[in-house]
This record gives structure tokens, C-alpha cells and sequence, in this order.
């Protein structure tokens, strides 16, 4: 009869552990929006779900999501008339304090989109989404044609991760706004420069910052809201021109390896290759 000693029953029970840690990991539901729909998430605003059509990713599969302060449907067909809600609807949707998207300070806001989706995160877990913002307020095609950006009327586009239950634990952060890489040049075509580039004819935005990811990292387990949009804002006479934001592979990173379990494995390992090396010695 073979003998199983218990050194490695205890490293065999602590490697199964281990690896069920590393597995047992929560993701987004539908965090490449490849079914075509919002399933999985919770919406307000002027959304849609795209392919390829505005020459603008998707950055995996085959559709990614489309979220705009309004629409009004003259270049993309694909893409109907629609508009946003106000501030204070995306702030419900979110679960943050009344007022929180007004402080982040670019104006005052006049109309946005959101998405949200609930799950809970494992301490040490990267919460990751990539994002591409799109704007008609920036216009630079390297010609003196271009036109700059300006304060009063400052889009931006934002993600928040929220506590369930606290919104004054709330991350709130801004992503980009029209001044995303903007530099004052006299010297350049224009009088400046940007962050943003022309996207292709096919798109009803004019300009866009390319796909950048968002990453949040959790100090704590727990349950948490993870949202995103964008919001025209204005500090005069709205222009009536507007911003979207692209969203596309939202994901989870794997569970962190618990490093006292990884040490305990290891340790009984060591323990059971040495008895046995000892039995075989005699």
C-alpha cells in the first residue's frame, strides 16, 4: 500500500486553496459590450453600442460603447439624434453626493451620460476600463484654420468608483477635458498644440484623444459601483457643441496571490521533499 505522508496532504490541501484563490476572481458582466447591448450594466443618457462604423476602435471584439453629452445624428447614421441628462441625474446613477460633478470645476454642467456596474473587487485588484474622449469643442489639423479650446465651454470626461452604500468614500476622477494635452505655441499652425488628433470622416465628433485605460486599484474587499461618462459643461452662454466619451474592455484584474498562503505552501512543500529525501537515504 502507498504511503501519503501528511506534509503532503497539508501542501496539496494549501496548493488547492491557492489556486482556488486565483481563480475565484468576480469580473464585469459584458465588459466588451459583445452582445451588442447594455446587459450588465445600468445606463442614463444619450448611449449606444458601436462597431467599427466610426473608424474609431473598438479595442477588442467587436463593439465597444458610445457615451455623448447629445448626438444629432447628421454624420453617422448609425448614430441617431439624442441627448444627455442633467447633472443631477448622472450623480443618482453614480452614487455620489449631490454637487460632486459640479466640484470637479470645470463649469457648470449641462448635460452627460453615464454607465454603471456593481461588483465586488478583492483587495489588491486592478479595476481597469480603456476610454477614448471625443469632442467637436477642439479643432487641430495642423493649419491656422484650427481652433483651441476654450474655458467657457470646458467638456470633460470622468470615472468614479464608489462603495456601495458610501458615496463619501467615493474615487472621483477626471479622465480628460478639451485641454487634454494643450500647449499654448505661437509658433505652431494655430497658435497651440494638442493632445487631441482628427478621427476619421465617419465619426460625429471631429477630434479625439486615441484609447488610454483607467486603472483603479482596491484597498479594501468589498462591493463597489464602477462608473463612467461625460458631461458638457459650460461658464457662459452654452455653444451647443459636445463631447462623447468611447468605453471598451472593461475588466478585472486577477485576484493578488495571497502571500502568507503562498508561504505556507512553500513550506510544507520544503518539508515533505525533505522527509522524503531522508527516507531514501536509509
Amino acid at each position: 500500500m502507498t504511503r501519503i505522508h501528511r506534509a503532503s496532504v497539508a501542501c496539496l490541501a494549501l496548493t488547492a486553496l491557492f489556486l482556488g484563490a486565483q481563480t475565484a476572481s468576480a469580473q464585469f458582466t459584458n465588459g466588451g459590450f459583445e452582445t451588442g447591448t447594455f446587459s450588465g450594466w445600468s445606463t442614463v443618457g444619450d448611449n449606444f453600442i458601436e462597431g467599427s462604423s466610426l473608424g474609431t476602435g473598438p479595442v477588442e471584439g467587436l463593439h465597444d460603447a458610445l457615451l455623448a453629452s447629445a448626438t444629432d445624428g447628421s454624420v453617422n447614421p448609425d448614430v441617431p439624434a439624442g441627448q444627455g441628462v442633467g447633472a443631477s441625474t448622472l450623480e443618482s446613477l453614480l452614487g455620489v453626493n449631490s454637487g460632486t460633478l459640479l466640484g470637479i470645476g470645470n463649469g457648470v454642467p449641462v448635460l452627460g451620460s453615464a454607465i454603471t456596474q456593481t461588483l465586488t473587487v478583492q483587495s489588491g485588484q486592478q479595476v481597469q476600463m480603456d476610454w477614448d474622449m471625443l469632442t467637436n469643442q477642439v479643432y487641430n489639423d495642423g493649419t491656422s484654420d484650427s481652433y483651441a479650446p476654450t474655458t467657457a465651454n470646458n467638456d470633460f470626461v470622468f470615472a468614479t468608483v464608489v462603495p456601495t452604500g458610501n458615496p463619501n468614500g467615493a474615487f472621483v476622477v477626471k479622465l480628460a477635458d478639451t485641454f487634454y494635452g494643450y500647449v499654448d505655441d505661437p509658433n505652431a499652425p494655430g497658435g497651440f498644440i494638442t493632445g487631441f488628433t482628427l478621427t476619421p470622416a465617419s465619426n460625429p465628433f471631429i477630434s479625439e484623444t486615441g484609447f488610454q485605460t483607467f486603472s483603479w486599484t482596491a484597498s479594501a474587499t468589498g462591493s463597489y459601483t464602477i462608473g463612467i461618462g461625460v458631461l458638457h459643461v459650460t461658464n457662459g452662454p452654452d455653444d451647443g457643441i459636445n463631447s462623447a466619451i468611447l468605453v471598451d474592455n472593461a475588466r478585472l484584474s486577477a485576484v493578488p496571490e495571497p502571500a502568507s498562503l503562498v508561504g505556507l505552501g512553500m513550506l510544507s512543500l520544503g518539508v515533505a521533499l525533505r522527509r522524503r529525501t531522508k527516507r531514501g537515504a536509509r
